[in-house]
């Protein structure tokens, strides 16, 4: 089973992604930037996360990619611009 993350900013496709029998959504959508690092200090057991670039918050694009590879370089992105 894929354990995924959202931070996408509209329920919608987190709740989709729920139904599926082959995902585990561990978390409702994230609606800011910063929260998809606080989630993963306390969870880094993800296999995927799906993140709109346009997300609320302070921290860059890059750096944030950056800092959730350093957390679990293993996770897979996906970066809807």
């Amino acid at each position: 089973m894929i354990k995924i993350v959202t931070a996408i900013g509209d329920e919608k496709i987190n709740e989709a992604l729920k139904k599926e029998k082959d995902f585990c959504v561990l978390e409702n959508d994230i609606f800011y930037k910063e929260g998809i690092i606080e989630f993963l200090e306390k969870n880094n057991n993800v296999d995927l996360i799906i993140f709109f670039d346009k997300l609320l918050g302070e921290i860059s694009t890059i750096d944030l990619i950056k800092k959730i590879k350093k957390i679990n370089k293993k996770i897979n992105i996906f970066l809807f611009l």
